[in-house]
């Protein structure tokens, strides 16, 4: 089953196929010209040899043929595409490199880069801001701030 879906997707070339089984025509077409000559019957090499000249005039037209791809072949081949392109991109945020991507190239969400800027500006004597105020900020994430209550009643239990 597996063998017969990658033949199905992988296809051949119309050209190709056409090329070879003109060959095989004009093979046989041969032998049937060897075994009418060897029986002397004029009819069998008449036949045989209007055979082989139609199978010759195949390899003349043959350049002419365009190999068509289909058109759900061309679909599938951009969903697989994307659904490789997807794959990747959930194994890289998985893995946490994708944080590692995104600071390479520059995208740091613009929370995160408030939250930078309050926290460098209260480790800045001249800056009015306190540690009071980078907490607030902090939990305004709902996350950050649910993480902060259980550290907190971990705490308070010790």
């Amino acid at each position: 089953m597996r063998k017969l879906l990658l033949l199905l997707l992988s296809g051949c070339s119309a050209s190709q196929e056409i090329g070879r089984n003109a060959n095989s025509i004009r093979t046989d077409a041969q032998l049937l010209i060897d075994h009418g000559t060897a029986i002397k019957d004029p009819v069998v090499v008449n036949a045989a040899t209007r055979i082989d000249t139609a199978a010759a005039s195949i390899h003349l037209l043959l350049p002419r043929v365009e190999d068509q791809v289909p058109a759900w072949l061309v679909t599938l081949q951009w969903a697989l595409i994307v659904a490789a392109l997807i794959a990747v991109i959930i194994v890289l945020w998985q893995t946490g490199l994708g944080n590692v991507v995104r600071i390479m190239i520059g995208w740091i969400p613009r929370k995160t880069q408030v939250e930078a800027n309050l926290a460098a500006d209260v480790l800045d004597e001249s800056k009015p801001e306190s540690a009071r105020e980078y907490f607030a900020a902090r939990r305004a994430d709902p996350l950050f701030d649910a993480a902060f209550k259980k550290a907190r009643a971990a705490k308070e239990k010790r």
